[in-house]
């Protein structure tokens, strides 16, 4: 609300002024001030016949950042979109000489509709909560949709490199801001913590997401949108000085950040869905924006978040470092300089944990998207669609055309999938080899025992693995960019639209894919280590090795084998249910001799490379591990025993 004046201004000259240049503006002028607005001092004008008005001036002194105060730009793109369906306030006048009040400045019209500082906003039923945040959603991404050359814009700023320059720009205006002192204290503002590290991080090419150049708001919440009195729809965006082109992901996340961000009054311990009635998911928001604009945020997401942290210290360091100047604008500003260390820890925080996703994504990982893909394309290029020519070329246009996070799109699945699988795996392996050595009367095991031991424990594995692998498929798929927003996101569409026992499509595919791989792993890992000369009782260094070798071999031989069922596996998981349709892959045996009729014996081998490439020294390790693991148990219950 407006209130004091804090900052006085020349209301004489203001009103000389908009008597010689802007008549429509009648004087006298009643003046007030808004409590909002950190950067730029915000006031409300009444003219002479009622009308009321906003009037919007850089702050007076030197100013510590060149690019945080730009109300000529704010009145540019306001201006240029007053005739598309983003709703703005109409621009009525941009003065940029500082000797009329001070500073440059311009005025726009005021806009008399809710406005809502809290964004679980209070007071209004749970269905209207509901549909005026879908409003602000899809709001943005209509904003997003703006071609910046067709109203006028294409100079409005660079159309690749967004993250760059904004960690550019972000590290020069931090350094400056550390250095202010207090005009009482002479104590400087101080640098953030973790600054230099954070910096670093993002700066990273193999981290940031695929390039993207669309007009961006810059500060787009929901405190910065006026709604309708009465309607859930979205009547103006306000505080547009941080606009320009760059990577829609920014204002996304910015909206969105009191879902997953602590410690600032719009992150509260219960704001999700179910805690506050009506208010949408934040995979609903996903989904709005996706659908409106066609660009799908979730891959991005937790990068953008910790961006946003960052960016969200140094922009509460800035007010910290004009509170320290007297140049504050805000009667909070106080309160919201205190936030700027805090901030950047939780900043600190969101980096460590994409650093550790990115961990446990693992090297091998890209390998299986790009396999996933080559298998699931059917045809030659002339057929239509996307056409893979191999490994490399699958890699190449997937990086290009979708950005390189996309080759960890479903990873969420097979980390949760890996312990209860390699777990199953052994454990059954053990277990059969007890049963059938019984069952047969002999005591050692043998070659065909250890391959008919391996084969039941991949059919006993098979059914860990199905809806892990399913919904790991439809998020690999290139078509289901826009579709799902995650892996719960998957498992619920596929419950509701297909049913309950569609998680298990698949699985007859399934259960021979995994006899096949593990009656080869299981059946070579004893051969091999066999013909290989013995370790020494103690070496470790020698069982590593030729538990590496068997392994490795091993792996290469299961992936010879299970290949062909791989392909029809990755063909049926990714066909829809739908009732009363017989999908064209269906069960296993028919689905291979489908592939082979209408594309040849060698497309029952797509994929091929990048899948040993995986599974063969994938296998050398696992088989490493476990021995590893077993000795260690061993060795426990032997010291207990004792």
């Amino acid at each position: 609300m407006a209130g004091e004046v804090r900052q006085p201004i020349d209301l004489p000259s203001l009103e000389r002024y908009l008597n010689q240049n802007v008549p429509v503006v009648k004087t006298p002028l009643d003046l007030k001030q808004f409590g909002f607005g950190q950067s730029n001092p915000t006031y409300q004008i009444t003219t002479a016949d009622g009308r009321k008005l906003v009037l919007r001036k850089k702050p007076p002194g030197k100013l510590l950042s060149k690019t945080a105060h730009r109300v000529d730009r704010e009145y540019q793109v306001i201006r240029a979109l007053g005739n598309t369906d983003v709703p703005v306030p109409e621009a009525l006048c941009l003065c940029e000489d500082s000797s009329v009040i001070g500073t440059p400045f311009y005025i726009m019209e005021f806009l008399d509709g809710r406005h809502f500082i809290d964004p679980a906003m209070p007071g209004v039923s749970p269905a209207e909560r509901n549909a005026l945040w879908k409003s602000a959603v899809e709001t943005l991404a209509k904003f997003h949709a703006v071609v910046p050359k067709s109203v006028g814009l294409e100079n409005f700023g660079k159309h690749s490199g967004f993250y760059d320059r904004q960690i550019a720009t972000f590290t020069t205006v931090s350094k400056a801001q550390s250095q202010v002192l207090d005009q009482d204290t002479k104590e400087p503002v101080g640098e953030l913590p973790h600054f230099k590290d954070m910096v670093q991080f993002f700066a990273q090419k193999s981290t940031q997401p695929r390039d993207r150049g669309t007009l961006v708001h810059g500060d787009y919440k929901i405190d910065n949108v006026i709604f309708h009195k009465t309607e859930p729809r979205v009547i103006g965006i306000l505080d547009w000085e941080m606009a320009t082109v760059g990577h829609p992901l920014s204002d996304f996340c910015n909206l969105t950040s009191p879902y997953v961000l602590e410690g600032t009054e719009h992150s509260k311990e219960d704001f999700q869905t179910g805690r506050i009635p009506g208010l949408p998911s934040r995979e609903d928001c996903v989904r709005w924006y996706t659908a409106v604009s066609g660009y799908n945020p979730a891959d991005d997401i937790l990068w953008g978040d910790a961006f946003f942290a960052f960016r969200g210290s140094v922009i509460m360091q800035g007010i910290a470092a004009r509170s320290a100047a007297r140049q504050a604008s805000s009667a909070r500003a106080g309160e919201y300089a205190k936030r700027a260390k805090p901030f950047a820890l939780e900043a600190w925080g969101r980096v460590k944990r994409v650093q550790e996703l990115s961990k446990q994504k693992g090297k091998l990982y890209p390998l299986d998207v790009v396999k996933t893909r080559v298998q699931l394309q059917s045809g030659t290029a002339a057929g239509g669609g996307e056409h893979y020519n191999g490994m490399l070329d699958c890699f190449r246009k997937i990086i290009k055309q979708e950005g390189f996070s996309r080759l960890y799109r479903g990873i969420s699945a097979p980390i949760l999938m890996e312990a209860p699988k390699r777990a199953t795996k052994f454990a059954a392996n053990d277990s059969w080899g007890t049963f059938y050595r019984g069952l047969f009367g002999v005591e050692k095991q043998t070659q065909s025992l250890a391959v008919l031991t391996g084969a039941t424990a991949g059919a006993t594995e098979s059914f860990v693995v199905v809806p892990f692998e399913l919904v790991k498929i439809r998020l690999q798929d290139k078509a289901s960019a826009g579709k799902y927003n995650g892996m719960l996101d998957v498992v619920k569409k596929i419950v509701q639209q297909e049913g309950p026992l569609a998680m298990y499509n698949g699985l007859e595919s399934t259960l021979w894919r995994h006899i096949l791989w593990n009656a080869g792993y299981f059946g070579c890992i004893f051969q091999v280590r066999a013909q290989l000369p013995k370790p020494e009782p103690g070496n470790k260094g020698q069982q590593t090795r030729n538990d590496l070798i068997a392994g490795t071999i091993g792996g290469i031989a299961g992936t010879l084998l299970n290949t062909p069922m791989d392909v029809v596996k990755s063909r049926i998981q990714n066909t829809t249910k739908v009732a009363g349709q017989t999908p064209k892959y269906n069960w296993a045996w028919p689905a291979l001799g489908t592939v082979m009729k209408e594309e040849g014996f060698g497309a029952l081998y797509k994929g091929f490379i990048p899948k040993v490439l995986r599974l063969g020294p994938g296998g050398g390790v696992l088989l490493v591990v476990f021995t590893g693991m077993m000795d260690f148990f061993r060795k426990m219950h032997f010291e207990q025993s004792v």
